[in-house]
């Protein structure tokens, strides 16, 4: 029963709002206690590393997870991998401690020490990539439970260890990046069990199949991954050129401001997170299968329930933008407003946006996601830069990289549910985005109205008096109309109870 679509969510949502209430603590703390200066670098760092690892990787832990998940393989498979990893990261820390010249650390990283950036790639490529791969291995497992039990667990452990480094004084950046470096590391070491544990199971699946060698499986990778070349690198100058121009023509500061709101968005998109391995994981293997009414049935309640659960958070928090920041940040990030309060309408279209490209990569459509992915990424660094740069002088720094996040990705994800409607044969869902959004916004910025102008008192107590408004008046709308969540009524109760029983699962 623990392997249950429902069950492996509920649980998973369990640990992530967990995880993802520590992981926030611990961002306004260390934004607080760096200064948005120092917390700027840091985000401007660990940034461009992500984009740096994307360009490594070529979409290969996306094959990696898609063909776990349709069936049993061998340990063959998995140790080759392995050392294609291994690769990555040798080639990726020889090139940049020795070979990249100091001008090009210069005019890349704004002049930072070699040995931070450094220390920056370590902790990126633990965290991203190896505990990702390792996340992914026990998704495949339908091991839900315990991997985002272990996830939860350090993401304790760090805030533990921050707020421990800023008792004795000793909160510098190099001291942070060695603690993200050394705690991934051994959740890695240790969540690897997980998988280990299953080697016991029927061999019958993958020895049916002609075994693995390093020819078959480099050629099985490249199948998959070639088309994402072009792609990978479009997206990789996209997204090092809107941290970089955003460093050099807004510096750290605005850096900082628009990581914060950015960190916002993570929190409300922590649905999309706990639900989009297991969702990738059913869908590759429903398609292996032949069962396309379940990859419709998926989609369907997949898509309109975390756009509507993103709307909600939306509605609830954007109007509040600035109480936000002035009572967890302080006065140094009150530039940050405007971009928080776009930021925080981002996550529903982006948990489209991930479902979309889950669903494409999962039933190896590769080319749609590579040619969208190509268009909007080449759109995206054009728009990035009429925003940011003084040569058409809107200069817009955090505010203009918010609007065009927003702006992009919702062309992006619309152009991609369309496609993905074509391939399919499904009639093009769009009309939930428009009335969730439009409905939710609106309530929000009326709860908010009434107490803030008219019953005037504390700003928390306006704010939870305004949310339990505004949710009530939620409420109400998806009582009498439920499909707006992809869910109906008796479904909502069903899966009430199904989080009943998961408590006491979770208690055993």
């Amino acid at each position: 029963k623990k392997y249950s679509i429902s069950n492996r969510f509920l649980a998973s949502l369990s640990f992530n709002i967990l995880k993802s209430g520590v992981s926030f603590l611990t961002v306004i703390l260390l934004a607080r206690w760096l200064g948005p200066q120092d917390y700027g670098t840091m985000v401007f760092l660990l940034a461009s590393f992500v984009a740096f690892q994307q360009l490594l990787d070529m979409a290969s832990t996306s094959a990696f997870f898609t063909f776990l998940s349709k069936r049993h393989r061998s340990k063959k498979f998995i140790t080759f991998y392995w050392r294609w990893i291994g690769i990555q990261f040798s080639v990726s820390f020889l090139f940049i401690s020795i070979l990249l010249p100091d001008s090009i650390i210069e005019i890349v990283w704004q002049g930072e020490p070699r040995g931070l950036i450094l220390l920056a790639f370590v902790a990126t490529f633990m965290q991203q990539t190896v505990w990702s791969i390792i996340s992914q291995m026990a998704e495949a497992k339908r091991e839900s439970i315990k991997i985002q039990r272990a996830n939860a667990f350090f993401a304790i452990v760090y805030f533990s260890i921050i707020l421990g480094l800023s008792l004795f004084d000793k909160l510098f950046l190099p001291f942070i990046f060695i603690v993200l470096i050394i705690e991934w590391a051994l959740a890695s070491i240790l969540a690897s069990k997980i998988y280990s544990n299953h080697e016991h199971e029927s061999q019958c699946d993958f020895e049916s199949q002609s075994p693995d060698t390093a020819s078959s499986v480099f050629k099985e990778f490249w199948v998959y991954c070639w088309p994402f070349i072009p792609f990978v690198f479009l997206s990789f100058i996209q997204h090092i050129s809107s941290v970089w121009m955003l460093q050099e023509w807004g510096g750290s500061k605005q850096q900082a401001y628009y990581g914060i709101g950015l960190q916002f968005a993570t929190v409300a998109l922590l649905i999309t997170s706990s639900i989009l391995r297991i969702f990738w994981k059913e869908i590759a293997e429903a398609q292996h299968l032949g069962d396309i009414k379940k990859v419709e049935i998926l989609y369907f309640k997949a898509s309109r329930g975390l756009f509507f659960v993103g709307a909600i958070f939306a509605g609830a928090i954007s109007p509040w933008s600035s109480e936000i920041i002035s009572l967890f940040l302080g006065k140094e990030y009150l530039g940050g407003i405007i971009p928080l309060m776009l930021m925080l309408i981002y996550p529903a279209h982006q948990c489209l946006g991930q479902l979309g490209s889950a669903i494409l990569l999962a039933t190896e459509n590769t080319k749609a996601q590579v040619i969208i992915g190509i268009i909007f990424s080449t759109i995206g660094t054009l728009v990035v830069f009429i925003m940011l740069s003084p040569f058409f002088g809107l200069e817009l720094a955090a505010i203009g990289l918010s609007i065009k996040m927003i702006s992009v990705q919702f062309a992006q994800v619309n152009v991609k549910n369309f496609v993905i409607s074509r391939i399919f044969g499904w009639k093009f869902d769009w009309a939930p985005q428009i009335i969730g959004l439009g409905l939710c916004l609106s309530i929000g910025w009326i709860c908010k109205y009434l107490f803030i102008n008219i019953i005037e008192s504390n700003v928390i107590i306006m704010f939870l008096s305004s949310s339990f408004l505004y949710i009530s008046l939620i409420s109400i709308i998806i009582f009498y109309y439920p499909l707006i969540t992809g869910f109906r009524i008796s479904e909502i109760k069903s899966e009430f109870w199904n989080i009943i029983d998961l408590l006491k699962l979770l208690r055993n």
